[in-house]
């Protein structure tokens, strides 16, 4: 029988990984699912507009990739005109220390965390997966691979606790 030919065989497998590995794999690919990302994003970008316009407020987040400050906890501090006003890193005994010029760099806000998700709605990147805190709308987790192509260049933020 001809359908137990190694080659053959091989062939076939090889054609359907690859088909099925090219849907895309984005879980927005499909315009009803983009569409419900973009009103998940308009919703609680407007809810955490709401929540903390005029206010001071202090956070904290950790970041996960393949970089050098992976799994640091950072404490940012927050005037009530939205500008960042004081930056710590937290360490592994609960002790602030200071950061340094590159990691300063690299500080990510609310507002940061929103601009890259809208890239996600204007399809600038290829895949984002959000939760939102459901009281206040904030990205408490964020999940970004920029281009399926390359290689490690994920990164994921938490956010783990916002106080006005």
């Amino acid at each position: 029988m001809d359908f137990y030919n190694p080659m053959k065989l091989i062939l076939i497998l090889t054609y359907l990984l690859f088909t099925a590995c090219s849907n895309g794999g984005s879980r927005y690919s499909s315009e009803d699912s983009e569409k419900v990302f973009r009103e998940n994003y308009e919703r609680n970008l407007q809810l955490w507009e709401e929540s903390s316009a005029g206010k001071a407020y202090e956070y904290t987040y950790t970041k996960k990739c393949f970089c050098i400050d992976e799994n640091s906890e950072i404490k940012v501090s927050v005037d009530s005109s939205g500008i960042i006003v004081g930056v710590q890193k937290i360490n592994q005994n609960g002790q602030f220390e200071s950061l340094s010029n590159e990691e300063l760099n690299q500080i990510v806000s609310i507002e940061d965390l929103f601009m890259t998700i809208k890239q996600k709605v204007d399809g600038d990147l290829d895949y984002v997966n959000v939760n939102y805190d459901e009281n206040l709308g904030y990205p408490s987790l964020v999940y970004i691979d920029y281009d399926f192509r390359m290689i490690d260049d994920e990164i994921s933020y938490k956010i783990k606790s916002i106080k006005f």
